[in-house]
């Protein structure tokens, strides 16, 4: 009797420790459910941020506003306040309008330059005139696509023929500066040549662009390169085999 009461005792013990492990879980997924969805203010843009940016203006040139998220969905190097820290870096890519400002946006400015050239690309500078950069809208943190103009020779039945065509050379490029570095290689100097324009691009594209910008169309002309502003709605036809003077009207 006693033996059967003690294995009763037993199992209600184990059911009551099985019972409040269950509601311990419980508890606990509740808690971390309730912990992520928990709002935290974070930085975020609230204009667009040109690449290059020193961090330490950011505040004062109005490109930060607070915003709550749940905590869940929140980087772990989301900031939500900028300190002595982040002071002398510069934003390394262009960031758009209502994203998180991360600290992986943001490294050491070299003392040379006025820009962070984004990882895996060159720093490549072409002169254009002001119609071919967009009269003068392409600015740092713009993205460009960037058309060619070239004349080529052709034989046609014995004959000598000259066309002129048109397409599109790359696409998505970011701008990093316009106009030339001031005299200690700080800063770009607004009142300076702006005919400069300095772009982030890989060795191909860099090999494509010096390329173009050596095929001017006369003496004193210019090179052969044009941009265009571009935004995440454009429709671009990069394979597109572009335009001629002998496909120009249809």
């Amino acid at each position: 009797m006693n033996r059967r009461l003690l294995s009763i005792i037993a199992a209600l013990v184990l059911a009551g420790a099985g019972t409040l492990a269950v509601l311990a879980y419980a508890r606990a997924a509740d808690d971390r459910a309730a912990e992520r969805s928990r709002p935290v203010s974070v930085l975020v843009a609230a204009r667009a941020i040109p690449a290059g940016t020193a961090v330490s203006g950011l505040q004062n040139g109005g490109y930060l506003r607070l915003r709550n998220y749940p905590a869940g969905a929140v980087p772990d190097d989301a900031l939500s306040r900028l300190t002595e820290e982040h002071r002398g870096l510069v934003v390394n890519t262009a960031v758009g309008e209502g994203a998180l400002i991360t600290r992986s946006l943001m490294e050491e400015k070299e003392a040379s330059q006025a820009f962070a050239v984004p990882e895996g690309r060159i720093a490549l500078t072409v002169e254009m005139g002001e119609p071919q950069r967009v009269a003068g809208y392409a600015k740092a943190g713009s993205r460009v696509v960037i058309f060619i103009s070239l004349r080529q020779v052709k034989a046609r039945g014995g004959a000598e023929s000259a066309e002129q065509r048109v397409r599109i050379l790359m696409s998505d490029v970011p701008v990093l500066a316009v106009g030339p570095a001031s005299t200690d290689g700080t800063e770009q100097n607004p009142k300076g040549d702006r005919s400069l324009v300095t772009l982030a691009v890989t060795q191909e594209q860099a090999e494509r662009l010096i390329l173009g910008a050596t095929q001017g169309t006369g003496e004193g002309e210019g090179n052969a390169l044009y941009m265009g502003l571009q935004t995440e709605t454009s429709e671009l036809d990069v394979k597109s085999p572009g335009i001629s003077n002998f496909t120009i009207v249809k």
